[in-house]
């Protein structure tokens, strides 16, 4: 059984939805406030639907807290596969944050996300709008989505940093970043594990900065093996504020790339290992990069 609202203007659905437990595919499910739980069904529903393959919820920023939206129970759903979780988004027309973000909003945004992690079977994930400062722990590293395909995030609209050690995912294929302005450096760990002291694999590796050579330490976890091995497609579009990107070569990563495009950044060089990797390389767009 499948529900699909996307055509709709639902804001709301009434409550007894979670009555459904044979649903398989539910789109743009709308979030509601608990306000009125007794007449429209909450988060709290989707915690019965086990059969669940395929859920996009929407309007996420309404979430009371972090409580309530763990109450989707995202992580027990063992058939899901598909999950797109959608915030209204704080990105103007021109990928600027239009409005000012309290700490409380900031803290309680990261904490709804962090509570809706999906199970580590997941293979497409899109995160949408997204507006809170830091990374919920389930995205700082996601080496446990091991079967992981798909990894989309849009309107990335003030968090800094991208989650760390994608690179170790071996089955993923496509990964997209769209408006992501506060994002200003994409470092080594994307690639590979971060890992602390010597003993683990510490490395100091040399990054260029205009005319010079400097030492800067990254981390590398020995046995890592080559990053981003089945990543065909690679985007980065609207990052205002990306202006540089870590990726050495003695770093082996992206064999299997084919399509990687840049847009609308600061990006002052593509990376020495881009050139000395990506061999398979077929199609590379670079349009309105500004310095």
């Amino acid at each position: 059984m499948s529900l699909d609202f996307r055509d709709t203007a639902l804001t709301s659905v009434p409550r007894g939805f979670g009555k459904l437990e044979d649903l398989a595919w539910l789109l743009r499910f709308p979030t509601h406030s608990d306000g009125s739980i007794d007449v429209w069904c909450s988060l709290e529903e989707l915690g019965h639907l086990l059969k669940l393959k395929a859920l996009e919820i929407r309007a996420l920023e309404k979430a009371p807290s972090g409580s309530a939206a763990a109450k989707a129970m995202l992580s027990s759903k063992n058939h899901l596969t598909i999950l797109d979780l959608r915030f209204t988004s704080r990105l103007g027309e021109e990928g600027e944050v239009k409005n000012d973000i309290s700490k409380e909003e900031h803290e309680r945004i990261e904490d709804v996300l962090a509570n809706l992690c999906p199970p580590t079977r997941i293979e497409a994930l899109d995160i949408n709008g997204y507006f809170a400062r830091g990374l919920p722990q389930w995205m700082r590293t996601m080496s446990a989505f091991g079967s992981l395909r798909w990894l989309v995030l849009r309107g990335y609209a003030c968090c800094t940093q991208l989650p760390n050690g994608l690179g170790q995912l071996p089955f993923l294929g496509l990964f997209w970043v769209h408006r992501a302005p506060s994002v200003q450096c994409i470092r080594h760990d994307l690639l590979l594990p971060s890992l602390g002291g010597e003993a683990d694999g510490e490395e100091e590796a040399p990054v260029l900065t205009g005319t010079q050579n400097k030492r800067q330490p990254h981390h590398i976890s020995r046995g890592a093996g080559v990053a981003f091995p089945k990543l065909v497609r690679l985007g980065f579009a609207g990052m205002l504020g990306w202006s540089e990107w870590e990726w050495e070569q003695h770093v082996p990563a992206m064999p299997a790339l084919e399509v990687l495009e840049i847009r609308n950044c600061k990006l002052q060089r593509l990376p020495a290992g881009l050139a000395q990797h990506a061999r398979r390389l077929r199609e590379l767009d670079l349009i309105n990069i500004q310095h």
